[in-house]
């Protein structure tokens, strides 16, 4: 984080304070309400739950959901406004002024606020949001610009922990499942593997082998500039991540998944796919226990990645 981001968000902390509120009161009347779902790639499925029983709960047209443009694609079925912005890591910034625009002269009965960024990024985002209830989930209890902080326990997944807004909302039916509209369905092949690293190098790795057991595996980047580069080694079958849109439809038809921590994980996880998530010790994922998600993390779990390649491709 930048020196003048730290500056100007611990400014505006003791500047912008919640306003003290009942709670309850608030909580039993409330009409209008902005929700901004986890916009962290490989983490916004998982609060897709807690946003459809919010909107089934209060209707379109009382929540408003404030959505990152490159990932606003997870969200589009679900029936509501949306406000969406681009990506931001500066107060000064062109997306975060028109972000700041858009929202002006808007005020909302509850912000929900499912992310865990920075604390300064946390605090951009609350600021310009005029609500009485200011909600997040484990954040810092320090920040004044949250009013109602919600504490998750450590041994809950991801879909556990975005559920917990669902109680002070007053909204008691909770999901079990995603309902995640899916296009006309596309070809499987049983082949066809989608490969997203978390880097070209590995990337490059783990598709040569997968190539060498006698898939067919599809790599996945997410800068599109690098692609006609990777594709002239040894004749790499790359596709880009964005538009997500396109990335799905090409990933419903592989069958399996070796992914790192990104939005082709997430769609691994619409799709319901066999998937291995490669995942660094400190940004493990904990999906439901009931899906088909195997995690290696090689910090955590010891042992190669070559060989956890490999027995995952035998049990294929």
């Amino acid at each position: 984080m930048s020196f003048w981001l730290r500056r100007y968000s611990k400014i505006k902390r003791k500047r912008h304070r919640a306003h003290p509120v009942d709670f309850f009161s608030v909580l039993k009347t409330y009409k209008t309400v902005l929700v901004h779902p986890v916009m962290e790639p490989g983490r916004e499925v998982f609060s897709l739950n807690a946003v459809e029983d919010i909107v089934a709960h209060k209707g379109l047209e009382q929540v408003h959901l404030l959505l990152d443009e490159k990932l606003a694609f997870f969200f589009k079925n679900i029936p509501s406004k949306k406000i969406v912005y681009n990506g931001f890591s500066s107060p000064f910034a062109a997306p975060y002024k028109e972000l700041r625009r858009q929202l002006t002269g808007k005020s909302y009965d509850v912000y929900v606020e499912l992310n865990q960024f920075h604390e300064d990024i946390m605090t951009l985002f609350g600021i310009i949001i005029a609500s009485k209830v200011q909600m997040c989930i484990d954040g810092s209890r320090e920040n004044p610009v949250f009013n109602m902080v919600i504490a998750a326990e450590k041994h809950y997944s991801d879909l556990e922990r975005h559920n917990l807004i669902l109680k002070p909302l007053g909204i008691n039916k909770m999901r079990k499942k995603i309902k995640w509209k899916k296009p006309a369905a596309q070809k499987k092949r049983k082949k066809a593997v989608a490969v997203a690293p978390a880097n070209d190098r590995l990337g490059l790795q783990w598709y040569h082998s997968l190539k060498k057991r006698g898939l067919e595996p599809v790599l996945f980047i997410a800068d599109s500039k690098k692609r006609e580069k990777l594709k002239q080694k040894g004749g790499v079958n790359v596709m880009c991540m964005y538009p997500l849109e396109k990335a799905y439809d090409i990933c419903a038809t592989c069958s399996s998944f070796v992914v790192a921590r990104n939005p082709i994980f997430s769609i691994a996880y619409l799709l319901q796919r066999k998937t291995l998530l490669i995942a660094e010790k400190e940004k493990l994922v904990f999906p439901p226990e009931n899906s088909p998600i195997e995690i290696f993390s090689p910090e955590k779990d010891g042992g190669s990645v070559s060989n956890r390649l490999k027995s995952f491709t035998e049990s294929m």
